[in-house]
């Protein structure tokens, strides 16, 4: 019971409704704050491209336009764009394409985690801080699998699936470039190691298959189809379309990524050889040098 001065104390003052308003009120503004964490900036954004906020707000996307969880990102056809996470991943998301930031949190913590959900077309993924340290919790959710990473550079499409008898619904493939991927369909995961390529329909385990289906292909050659420069392979194109299109090599950000994988690879180098040099108490063997130059 509240008393107030003058009050009868027989007779229970009036509820301060006050409270509850302002109890109301932090608790919108602590989910508000939470769900509008950053997860990236779009690095650069080529032909149409819209965020939709989730809110229902609708942006035209651009470079260092930021995105949050619970955003969608989609292109139209010939459109591309790229996006820098918080934890320096990047995500390339090919023509024709619907992204959704499901999740995105990077405290430098155990409870890290990037959740995506590719609903249709491509996404190149190069994983980030989280993807090296916390690799379990990076997850690409697509209608069909899930797609799972180990420090990795891959593929994720989302295209009509052209098997006999599937009803012209869609399959989700995995196409790993560097590192390890995994596949998950039907409680079935499987290792997708470098330079393979996994598939799942619905109701079916996940598979290997010896080349991008069809549909796969015609939507990787629309990413590369602006592409003015001549004698280039297709995994090149790629390269300089997803990542290089529309700006100079200066802006896009690819030539640091490099940069940074290939001083972390000298450095994990020099440790080793230091390493063994305290062992044995020798300096670095010609051999040793070699190595550093190759890397270099």
């Amino acid at each position: 019971m509240i008393l107030i001065p003058g009050h009868d104390k027989n007779k229970a003052a009036p509820f301060p409704y006050w409270v509850l308003g302002l109890l109301l009120a932090l608790t919108f503004f602590h989910s508000s704050a939470y769900a509008n964490q950053e997860a990236g900036r779009f690095q650069f954004v080529h032909g149409t491209v819209e965020v939709v906020r989730a809110d229902g707000e609708t942006l035209a996307a651009e470079r260092n336009l930021s995105v949050y969880e619970g955003d969608t990102v989609t292109t139209a056809a010939a459109s591309s764009a790229q996006i820098r996470m918080v934890d320096d991943a990047l995500m390339a998301l090919r023509p024709r394409s619907e992204l959704v930031i499901e999740g995105y949190q990077y405290n430098q913590a155990d409870d890290d985690a990037s959740l995506v959900n590719l609903a249709r077309g491509g996404l190149r993924t190069v994983s980030g801080v989280i993807g090296r340290n916390r690799s379990e919790n990076v997850k690409i959710e697509t209608p069909v699998a899930t797609m799972g990473i180990r420090g990795t550079d891959m593929d994720t499409f989302v295209v009509p699936d052209e098997q006999p008898g599937n009803n012209n619904g869609l399959q989700s493939v995995l196409r790993v470039n560097s590192g390890e991927g995994t596949i998950t369909s039907q409680g079935v995961e499987l290792g997708v190691p470098a330079g393979s390529i996994a598939q799942a329909s619905p109701g079916q385990a996940p598979q290997f298959i010896p080349a991008l289906p069809a549909s796969a292909e015609s939507l990787e050659a629309e990413s590369t189809a602006s592409s003015d420069d001549e004698g280039q392979t297709d995994d090149e194109a790629v390269n300089d379309d997803l990542l290089d299109d529309g700006i100079s090599d200066d802006d896009t950000g690819l030539d640091e990524l490099t940069d940074e994988l290939i001083s972390a690879s000298i450095e994990d180098t020099l440790e080793d050889i230091i390493e063994d040099q305290t062992e044995d108490d020798a300096g670095p063997s010609f051999d040793d040098y070699n190595t550093i130059i190759r890397l270099q």
